[in-house]
């Protein structure tokens, strides 16, 4: 059974899967960092960890790390 075959059967429309981390927070809850994971088939998808800070406008991207690709 091709797992991905199936999902696109069942989800024509779908573009792929996206998955989160839960979400960790520093001590003061400023900071947050959450991993997180792309795939549309065995071989196309990528992933990283993001970091994020809370400031006057909202949570913003600080940084990101691209971690893997397929």
């Amino acid at each position: 059974m091709d797992g991905w075959k199936i999902f696109h059967e069942q989800y024509p429309g779908a573009g792929g899967a996206i998955r989160f981390s839960r979400v960790g927070f520093n001590e003061d809850k400023k900071q947050a960092l959450v991993e997180v994971g792309i795939q549309a088939d065995w071989l196309m998808g990528h992933g990283g960890v993001i970091l994020l800070f809370h400031g006057e406008a909202g949570w913003e991207v600080s940084s990101e790390l691209h971690l893997w690709i397929s």
